[in-house]
């Protein structure tokens, strides 16, 4: 026997190897690399920053027994799973955010093995790009970093890939459990992060559109399927909608900072900061017009109100901001509207600039039919950001998707350079 058919017959062996070996290799690597960072001194991870302060003010206030608000009293701006895995973890462990940041580590610790899981499904028996896939996401900077950080980031990391996950094995087996598990998973990333309220929709109007133009895919679900997912994900988000009715008197799904996002980003179209993609605030106007006396959702709608007023009135001024939002979601730089070129960027550049590349060639290699589900959840929180301001920080949940499409590319590129190169030997034989 050849020794390249051995070497293949091994690799074999150790891919249809039982998952939980996988979990546990991936698991502990990521895990072990993100606990290095947490142990270093890094002020910036030390103490909490910006939106990390809002998610565990909401916690601490529901443990304190003082109600469901954040420390600006808002009951309902913010997405309230995170604010309940922290009350959880308070709970247990008190106010001691070291031990909330190990939960953190140890959601982001879980994506690597998943994309495995995922790659495995997607691409059956190829090992490499399972293997690449998962070994880079284990290594992704912004994973590591974001994983030692209170912010909704961790879990929306690991729901992509799960709901991904979870929609393929339906799809492969019509299994009512995992329907079930797919419909939970919607509405828990729903609730982690308002922008995937919509992706089942997306995704259902996805799958119609490409059965009418390519009348044969792979990973479709049956009607029923689609029926119990979407009650499943609507009644995991109902207990926090009925909140949301008996505190507002008035249907909110998830939160009340649509209206504000929106006005931010759109409400001033003329501002070079909007102009540039990102938002502006410190408008005199906005401070005014939504003041104290208000309630929360009579701002919501209001701040919701003026914002579509601007786009009406001066909607020529939007594509520019628009274009600028989709290219910053794409950027390399993990802050792209910073003026100074950092350290940052250019560890990101050489990461991130090959992972971009491969991953357009892997889609122009792969098989859509088969790769749509993957493409399509990518495509969807693309869209959605475009309302609003364009960073990378809103391309994290998908990183993981993107990469993994990228280690496709970089299989497929490998494959065709020896598949030429077999070709010149026989050709030129020595």
């Amino acid at each position: 026997m050849k020794l390249n058919t051995i070497i293949d017959k091994k690799i074999e062996d150790i891919y249809n190897a039982k998952m939980i070996y996988w979990v546990a290799l991936f698991f502990s690597v990521s895990f072990l690399i993100r606990l290095i960072l947490f142990l270093a001194p890094i002020e910036s991870l030390t103490t909490l920053q910006g939106d990390e302060y809002a998610y565990s003010s909401m916690a601490e206030s529901i443990l304190n027994g003082t109600g469901w608000h954040d420390y600006a009293g808002r009951a309902s701006y913010l997405p309230p799973l995170l604010p309940i895995i922290l009350f959880l973890n308070y709970s247990v462990f008190d106010v001691d955010y070291n031990s909330a940041k190990i939960l953190m580590i140890i959601l982001a610790s879980f994506v690597a093995p998943t994309i495995f899981a995922v790659s495995k499904t997607l691409f059956p028996n190829k090992f490499w790009i399972s293997f690449t896939a998962a070994i880079i996401v284990t290594l992704y900077p912004p994973s590591i970093y974001y994983s030692n950080m209170l912010l909704t980031e961790n879990a929306a990391s690991l729901f992509v890939p799960l709901i991904l996950l979870s929609y393929l094995s339906t799809s492969k087996t019509n299994s009512l459990l995992l329907t079930v598990i797919s419909g939970l998973l919607w509405g828990l990333a729903s609730l982690n992060r308002p922008v995937f309220l919509m992706l089942p929709i997306f995704m259902l109007v996805s799958q119609m559109l490409l059965q009418l133009t390519f009348k044969n895919i792979h990973w479709k679900w049956k009607p029923t399927n689609w029926i119990i997912g979407i009650i499943v994900m609507l009644i995991t988000i109902s207990p926090w909608t009925i909140h949301n009715f008996i505190v507002h008197e008035n249907f909110v799904p998830i939160h009340t900072a649509s209206g504000y996002m929106m006005l931010i980003c759109n409400g001033k179209l003329n501002h070079p900061d909007i102009q540039k993609g990102l938002f502006y605030y410190k408008d005199e106007h906005y401070q005014k017009t939504l003041n104290d006396n208000l309630s929360e959702i009579e701002k919501d709608g209001l701040a919701m109100e003026m914002a579509l007023s601007e786009i009406s009135e001066n909607w020529r001024l939007l594509p520019k901001p628009i274009l600028n939002r989709a290219k910053n979601f794409w950027s390399w730089r993990p802050d792209p509207y910073d003026t100074n070129f950092t350290l940052n960027d250019l560890v990101m550049a050489l990461i991130y600039i090959p992972i971009l590349i491969f991953f357009i060639f892997g889609l122009f290699k792969c098989n859509f039919q088969n790769s749509w589900p993957a493409i399509v959840i990518i495509l969807y929180v693309f869209i959605t950001i475009l309302p609003f301001w364009g960073s990378p920080r809103f391309r994290f949940p998908v990183d993981s998707l993107i990469i993994m499409m990228a280690s496709f590319g970089i299989i497929s590129a490998i494959s065709i350079i020896k598949n030429k190169s077999a070709e010149l030997v026989k050709t030129n034989p020595k």
